[in-house]
C-alpha cells in the first residue's frame, strides 16, 4: 500500500509533463487547412519558417508540414528544406530563400513566386513547372533544373 502511495504522485507528475509538452507543440505549422495542399516538407534542416497569410506570424516548419496557396516560405541562413510538390516534383530550397505558393493554372502545374534565393527542382518524369521571379517567368519541361535569384529580402 505504501508503494502505491509513493508511485501515484510520480505518475501524476509524469502525466502533467506529457500534457504540457503536447500542448506546447501546437505552435508549429502542423497540417495545412486546405485540400489539396500544394506542397509537403519532406526534409527540414535548420531554421525554416512559414507564414499562412500576410498578417499571420512566422512559425517554425517541421517534417511533414503541408502548405497551401498563398503561404510564404522562408529559409534562413545555414538552412535548407526539401518539399514534395503536388505534382510529385521535389523542390530543394537553399539558404536565404523566400517563396510564395501561388495558384497553379492546371492541376499538374506547380507555381512558385520567388522573392529571393535559390532552388533545385528534381522530377522522375518530365513535367511542366513554372517559376516566377520578381522580374520575369521561367519554365521547364525537363527532369531537373535549378536557379538562383539574388535580391534583398522583403520585410
Amino acid at each position: 500500500m505504501t508503494r502505491m502511495k509513493t508511485r501515484l504522485p510520480a505518475a501524476l507528475g509524469l502525466l502533467f509533463v506529457v500534457v504540457v509538452s503536447l500542448s506546447c507543440t501546437s505552435g508549429h505549422a502542423v497540417a495545412a487547412s486546405c485540400e489539396p495542399s500544394v506542397a509537403v516538407a519532406v526534409s527540414v534542416q535548420g531554421d525554416v519558417r512559414v507564414k499562412h497569410g500576410k498578417t499571420e506570424p512566422w512559425i517554425e516548419v517541421r517534417h511533414k508540414d503541408a502548405f497551401c496557396r498563398g503561404d510564404i516560405l522562408r529559409v534562413m541562413e545555414w538552412s535548407r528544406v526539401d518539399l514534395r510538390l503536388m505534382n510529385e516534383t521535389t523542390l530543394r530550397l537553399d539558404q536565404n530563400t523566400e517563396i510564395v505558393f501561388s495558384a497553379p493554372e492546371k492541376e499538374n502545374d506547380s507555381w512558385l513566386d520567388v522573392l529571393l534565393g535559390g532552388a533545385y527542382f528534381i522530377s522522375r518524369t518530365p513535367r511542366r513547372s513554372s517559376v516566377e521571379p520578381p522580374s520575369s517567368t521561367r519554365g521547364s519541361r525537363g527532369l531537373s533544373f535549378s536557379f538562383v535569384w539574388k535580391a534583398t529580402r522583403p520585410s
